[in-house]
């Protein structure tokens, strides 16, 4: 018992190797379980992720996929190949601190990690794909929600999940965080030796802690819904951009404009009634889809204000009545706030993250329709006063014959008795 520092040095690195050995037993099986989880994922999908990430659009997954299941699989293989990580690395800066006392020359910190390293990857390759083929049923929300709803159900429950991983990581790194100062606090009088340790330590398990960050899923939904609307949305917008090169002859272009924004927000009476009930959030998801709609609706009609100069009186009063309308489905699908301001500017209260706001509102959009409308009309008035005064200037004046009704002698009599 001369060095009790270095016994007691030396039986903390063997527990930490202990524990290390427990956790590499679950590493053994990580290889399988990725293997097993990636082809759950390609279940009626034979492209592969290669396929999926080259892929110009998303489609829907097929509903034999087993999203859910592998969801499960692919976050125990995270945790698992978090926690070895995180084993493996406090071993090796027990057994440095340990060393540092014995001799001059600590063995390497980074073997055990490196060995974890393609385990890791495999994990990580799983989780992407899993991510891919969440994010294609994402998007195809308005077609799952009529042909295949379980499947919408499925990538909700997927994503309701992660959310409450997420909170339950923010958490515990808060308390980690706590906890290591504690710890910083403490071992500041032991010298360079144990901030080197832990240095080391904290560099090895960087690579897992990647593994279990906060995903925020619930934000990237917002993100693909918006996308896909958008994407939708793509074509007619094209095709409004080329009103103004149609001249004057511009009645088809803003028809087929209007029909296109009008099927677009008759889909919203399916979201709201199939889509939003499979989330966990039905008014979240569906004050998101409603944004993504208005948005892609504002960008027709600002397409058709750019034209206003080369629109015919009657075009510009269809976009005026189309967009009353519409004004009145949107208040009575209850997101009535969007006609105020930008079209991402609702989001339920609830929701972690708000979608950041677009400039200007519906009103604004109309605005250079409506003027020139008004223009059109005070032109016409004025050219019409000034014909008018200039008739009456230059032709003679008319004579106006009045005949005044004729009363019979009796009817005099009886008035006058009256």
């Amino acid at each position: 018992m001369e060095r009790p520092e270095t016994i007691s040095a030396l039986a903390t690195a063997h527990a930490a190797a202990r524990e290390a050995l427990r956790g590499a037993r679950a590493v053994a099986a990580l290889p399988e379980q990725a293997a097993r989880a990636e082809a759950m994922l390609r279940v009626g999908n034979g492209g592969g992720h290669d396929a999926a990430a080259a892929a110009p659009s998303f489609h829907p997954a097929p509903s034999s996929l087993r999203l859910a299941e592998a969801y499960e699989c692919i976050s125990c293989l995270e945790g698992t190949a978090a926690a070895a990580a995180r084993a493996l690395a406090g071993a090796a800066a027990g057994a440095a601190g340990a060393e540092k006392g014995a001799s001059a020359s600590p063995p390497p910190l980074s073997a055990p990690l490196e060995a974890l390293a393609p385990y890791i990857s495999r994990v990580r390759a799983a989780s992407r794909l899993l991510e891919d083929r969440l994010w294609s049923r994402v998007r195809a929300f308005r077609e799952l929600c009529r042909t295949d709803p379980g499947a919408l159900v499925d990538a909700a429950r997927v994503i309701e999940a992660q959310e409450r991983v997420d909170r339950h990581l923010v958490a515990s790194a808060a308390a980690v965080a706590a906890a290591a100062a504690a710890e910083n606090d403490a071992e500041s009088g032991s010298g360079a030796s144990a901030a080197s340790a832990a240095a080391a330590a904290a560099t090895a398990a960087e690579s897992a802690s990647l593994l279990l960050r906060p995903k925020r899923w619930w934000r990237r939904l917002e993100l693909q819904v918006a996308a896909s609307v958008q994407e939708s949305f793509a074509p007619l917008l094209a095709a409004a951009s080329r009103l103004p090169a149609a001249g004057q002859d511009t009645a088809a272009g803003v028809r087929v404009l209007l029909e296109g924004c009008q099927a677009h927000v008759a889909q919203l009476a399916d979201v709201f009634d199939h889509a939003a009930p499979c989330f966990a959030r039905p008014g979240d998801f569906f004050a998101t889809a409603a944004a993504a709609v208005h948005d892609g609706c504002r960008g027709a009609i600002d397409a058709a204000a750019a034209a206003a100069p080369s629109l015919a009186s009657a075009d510009i009063l269809a976009v005026v009545a189309w967009a009353d309308a519409y004004a009145e489905t949107l208040s009575d699908l209850g997101v009535g706030g969007l006609l105020g301001g930008g079209g991402s500017s609702l989001s339920s209260s609830s929701s972690s993250i708000s979608p950041s706001p677009s400039p200007g509102s519906l009103s604004d959009a109309l605005a250079p329709l409506r003027e020139e409308y008004r223009r059109r009309v005070r032109s016409s008035l004025a050219s019409w006063c000034a014909n008018m005064l200039r008739a009456d200037l230059t032709s003679e004046p008319r004579q106006v014959r009045v005949s005044l009704p004729q009363f019979s002698t009796s009817t005099s009599e009886e008035n006058k008795k009256t």
